[in-house]
């Protein structure tokens, strides 16, 4: 167990519509007025996906946030590329 923890600084959360398929953990892009959406490899997105339910998505927009990789980070910069569930390009920084 970790004795430090990098959670929640500089977090911003907003709740949007879901589409179907939305699921906790996931990137999310936004498919209308105030409505979010699975990403796609190379779709544009605006955030991670909480804990989805009801029809409603609480979605992390800005600050520290775990996402699943397919492959191993090291620490500092990189350059994420798109699966269809999990990530689409961007950077970020990476801590272990």
């Amino acid at each position: 167990m970790s004795k430090i923890s990098f959670e929640d600084i500089g977090s911003v959360v907003a709740t949007f519509l879901a589409d179907s398929g939305v699921k906790g953990g996931q990137v999310v892009k936004l498919t209308g007025n105030g409505q979010v959406g699975p990403c796609s490899a190379g779709d544009a997105f605006c955030g991670v996906a909480l804990e989805p339910r009801a029809g409603l998505a609480a979605v992390q927009v800005k600050g520290f946030v775990t996402v699943k990789t397919a492959d191993t980070l090291t620490v500092g910069w990189a350059e994420l590329a798109g699966s269809d569930i999990f990530f689409t390009s961007a950077r970020a920084f990476f801590m272990k």
